[in-house]
């Protein structure tokens, strides 16, 4: 690989595109070695773990006692490949175990953590009825990772139909096994190849136009109306079904000042591109749902793809929308996509074994059945949707679907694929091989054979999926992958992409030709994860909405906050939004306030007036912002684990806390504006949030919420970096240490840990955190004063 060039710093405005490609594919390159050379360094230490390994259908589960500290970061996660290799070597520690009988969630001191994988296989359904222990290795994908402190966790191998989690086992039933980790360049190179399209000029014409315009933000040469495209978004009355006309315009009138200003801006989009940014709790997401319906409601058919890089989000935009068409009785198709099958290719075109192992191929001289359609749509040509379309449907015969009632959540590809098969089964014509696939009875190779008919004659059926879909939800890569050629967008969202690369916001324009593309998210809370901090990778962490920012190129914003009660939004919007973010409501006075919110105000006033001798004593009267932030008097030292840190004082206050709020019946929910059914039922109980900058504090929160004796759904626990998108009636934040270190610092960290709380908030902050200069002082001073909460040093 040729030297990587070396710039000073990062730049918000480009000189060329050469400048652009130079810049972002040296960096983006730079990154993916340096995770790879982590992952052989890792892979190379060839640590052997214990492992209790479970066999399922289409799922092999494995608990495995592993050194976490020693896997950090590096522990495989959600849809990330990684092999589990069978260790031969009989050089055990068997001195530290012994053969007592050990249960799930037995704490036996400090020597045993576990990690619970559910992993897919690889293998084709048939193929999982071969032995597990008849083979060295498997490839397997993650699809989920809970950490428990079990203790010594001892599972054996599940044969029966009892939960395998809860059996007790001897430690000598344990099997050896090495977790190889596999660094893909899925990512770089889908990225990579939408920058290659931009700067050949394959890309389209409007496409070239605005990546041309979102280089230096200079005055395009074409600006895009949009209501001329769906003259039914300016004029509701175009709508014929009166049902679907006065549900838009409800939709039309629950906009607020900034939503509505914005609306109105969609009438002159410089090249195409609409940025919307937005503060916490400002219905980014509703902002853009309601314009993809307000353009979907007239008589021509529109097509959105909706692309977010983070899964949580994505499915909660997916579940939003169907919602809102099934209240508004639209008939339209909405999928969330979530994976795809692999592509059949010869193993010797793939060089990484981990994903070799994962590729299916088609046996070589197949035979076709006469009749049968040998000309699938070229897109699909090679695409196997077995495993995904069988794993539904045994779903649906072995399981109740009861979970899903008033099925208001998108449905899946391979779910679709399910429903649609089903109600016409004539159409695609399968149903014997679904018979003989499933029968147990019949011979091996049978089975296969069936197995191989149904591949080809389910090409159609996906392709039938995806063209009839109005709006579909993915990632970037997803999109970019699979969608080409295949699916049409006249819109394009990309939302929270200010999280994004940017040569991941570049896959929305070098592949899809819509009539404009719409980016929101908020530059104040997020940016670009950077695992690799040089500088010639520095650039990779500032998004495109955040030079647009700077570049003076957002005309509107969304900045009224329908979230914080009470005036707690006042604190974020004077630290981090220049005093522009303000509350949906006019200051409220006392009596306005919920009585939920005036009764969480006295619980903290109760807090204040019960501490032993707080200082300062004389500005804690009269608690107007529900916001206490307490220091501790006397410095109880953080404790570190590894590399991350927890405090036992502020842990146990917490617990504390959350046990005497959730034992309270006068603790609830707010009522909701506009939203008759919370209007009409009962109070619903409180939600509470704790918010830690370190991993060792959440992960001891998590076991102590999960020992908590009533309530525990109601508690939910969040690193600051997973924080984002979450709110609760009452946060906690937890700061843990003395001194901050620069994460704790980082501002974007900060105004998303203080913009969670509906009604309340608590942030424990050791003393010498209170003496920073700079954003943690500012906190601590303006609480100290009365202005945003009150400020007590109390002994702890």
């Amino acid at each position: 690989m040729e030297p990587l060039p070396k710039f000073s710093g990062v730049t918000h405005k480009f000189k060329s595109a050469e400048d652009f490609a130079v810049r972002h594919e040296a960096a983006t390159r730079a990154e993916y070695e340096a995770d790879l050379a982590e992952v052989n360094s890792f892979n190379a230490k060839k640590l052997v773990q214990k492992a209790w390994v479970i066999k399922q259908i289409g799922l092999l589960s494995f608990i495995m006692r592993a050194d976490l500290q020693a896997m950090g970061k590096l522990m495989p996660q959600p849809n990330q490949p990684f092999r589990l290799v069978f260790d031969d070597h009989q050089d055990s520690d068997e001195e530290l175990d012994n053969d007592s009988d050990y249960g799930n969630g037995v704490n036996r001191g400090e020597k045993g953590r576990a990690v619970k994988f559910s992993c897919r296989m690889s293998s084709e359904p048939i193929e999982l009825n071969k032995q597990w222990s008849s083979t060295k290795e498997f490839t397997l994908i993650a699809t989920n990772r809970k950490l428990e402190k079990f203790g010594r966790v001892l599972i054996p191998i599940h044969r029966g139909t009892s939960d395998p989690f809860n059996l007790k086992r001897k430690n000598s039933e344990a099997i050896r096994v090495r977790l190889m980790l596999s660094a893909s360049d899925l990512t770089m190179q889908t990225e990579l190849n939408a920058l290659k399209s931009i700067m050949d000029g394959t890309t389209s014409e409007a496409g070239r136009e605005a990546f041309k315009y979102l280089l230096g933000f200079e005055k395009p040469q074409t600006f895009v109306n949009l209501f001329e495209k769906f003259p039914q978004m300016a004029n509701r009355n175009l709508v014929t079904s009166p049902t679907l006309r006065e549900g838009l315009r409800k939709i039309f009138d629950g906009l607020d000042k900034d939503q509505m200003e914005a609306f109105h801006g969609l009438r002159s989009l410089p090249a195409g591109i609409c940025f919307v940014p937005g503060g916490p709790g400002a219905g980014k997401t509703r902002w853009s749902l309601s314009v993809a319906t307000l353009a979907q409601g007239g008589v021509s058919q529109v097509k959105v793809l909706y692309l977010v890089d983070i899964n949580s989000a994505a499915d909660n935009a997916a579940d939003r929308v169907q919602a809102i068409y099934d209240e508004l009785e639209m008939d339209k198709v909405i999928i969330r996509m979530r994976s795809w099958p692999c592509r059949t290719r010869k193993k010797k075109e793939v060089d990484d074994e981990a994903i070799a192992n994962r590729l299916m191929e088609l046996e070589e001289g197949e035979v076709l059945e006469e009749g049968e359609d040998v000309s699938p749509p070229k897109y699909l040509t090679g695409s196997d949707f077995t495993l995904g379309f069988l794993r539904e449907y045994d779903l649906m015969k072995t399981e109740s679907r009861s979970a899903a009632t008033g099925l208001t959540k998108a449905q899946t590809l391979d779910q679709r694929a399910l429903q649609l098969w089903m109600d016409d089964k004539g159409k695609y014509g399968f149903a014997k091989q679904m018979k003989t696939v499933f029968n147990d009875n019949r011979p091996l190779d049978e089975r296969q054979g069936a197995l191989d008919g149904l591949r080809r004659r389910l090409v159609p059926l996906y392709d039938d999926v995806i063209s009839e879909a109005d709006f579909i939800v993915t990632t970037p890569v997803a999109a970019s992958r699979h969608l080409v050629g295949l699916y049409n967008p006249d819109l394009v969202i990309f939302d929270e992409c200010a999280h994004a690369h940017e040569l991941s916001t570049m896959i929305a324009l070098a592949h899809f030709e819509p009539e404009a593309w719409f980016f929101t998210g908020d530059h104040r809370q997020t940016e670009p994860y950077v695992s690799l901090r040089v500088p010639h990778v520095r650039q990779l962490g500032i998004s495109t909405m955040e030079r647009a920012a700077v570049n003076g190129a957002i005309p509107h914003e969304l900045l009224i906050n329908h979230r914080a009660r009470a005036s707690l939004e006042c604190l974020a919007s004077e630290l981090f939004y220049g005093a522009m973010m303000r509350s949906e409501r006019e200051p409220e006075s006392d009596s306005a306030l919920p009585l939920s919110t005036r009764h969480l105000r006295a619980w903290l006033q109760k807090l204040i007036n019960e501490a032993p001798k707080p200082q300062p004593p004389a500005t804690l009267l009269g608690l107007d912002v529900p916001r206490l932030l307490i220091s501790d008097k006397n410095k109880a030292r953080a404790e570190q684990v590894g590399t991350s840190f927890w405090n036992s004082a502020h842990h146990d206050f917490i617990i504390r806390q959350v046990t005497h709020l959730l034992s309270d019946p006068s603790f609830t929910q707010p009522p909701v504006a506009n939203d008759l059914s919370r209007l009409s039922a009962k109070e619903l109980p409180g939600t509470i949030l704790i918010i830690s900058p370190y991993k060792e504090a959440v992960y001891r929160y998590r076991i102590a919420v999960n020992k908590l004796p009533q309530g525990r759904d109601r508690v939910g626990v969040n690193t600051v970096d997973t924080a984002q998108g979450q709110e609760a009636d009452v946060v906690f934040l937890d700061m843990v240490k003395q001194a901050p270190t620069e994460h704790v610092q980082n501002p974007k960290r900060l105004c998303v840990a203080l913009t969670r709380a509906r009604q309340a908030e608590v942030i424990l902050m050791s003393a010498g955190m209170m003496m920073e200069m700079g954003y943690l002082g500012h906190l601590w001073n303006r609480c100290r004063d009365g202005e945003d909460g009150a400020a007590i040093i109390v002994p702890m």
